[in-house]
């Protein structure tokens, strides 16, 4: 099984690629986070096909799943929103499918998360735009292999 996690990001003086508090949702592979920002949103397990824009980051670092509080080096403050393990549907270069299992705070839901790209932006950070569409699978019986 993978691990994922959905960090608040409040950001520091430092953190210069955005400067507004946001989500990074946060996707173990290959040793790193695959890493992609959205606005903050509210994610009711009652409701079906939420859908956000998104930015995909660079890879994070692994520690990340376990950092919580002050990033340090004035990147600002990280506070768990969710956290638990994801199985993958598809990964290629415009589409990354997964379904979680997760907790946030006290309660348990899962969830399909489909992050679709829109477009690429050849900037110097080279960020791509996509868009996250979730969907509550809280009602479904998921039998899904462990991976």
């Amino acid at each position: 099984m993978k691990r994922f996690v959905i960090l608040k990001h409040d950001p520091g003086h430092q953190l210069h690629r955005i400067n507004r508090t946001h989500f990074d949702w946060m996707f173990e592979l290959d040793g790193v986070l695959r890493t992609f920002s959205t606005d903050p949103i509210v994610f009711n397990h009652q409701e079906k096909d939420i859908e956000v824009s998104a930015t995909e980051l660079p890879p994070h670092r692994i520690q990340y799943l376990n950092i919580r509080g002050s990033i340090g080096r004035g990147l600002g403050i990280v506070t768990e929103i969710a956290s638990g393990f994801y199985w993958t549907r598809t990964i290629s270069p415009h589409l990354f499918s997964v379904d979680i299992d997760g907790h946030q705070e006290k309660s348990v839901f899962c969830a399909r998360c489909t992050f679709q790209c829109l477009e690429t932006q050849f900037d110097t950070t080279k960020h791509t735009c996509w868009k996250l569409k979730i969907e509550s699978t809280q009602n479904e019986s998921l039998n899904r292999p462990i991976t």
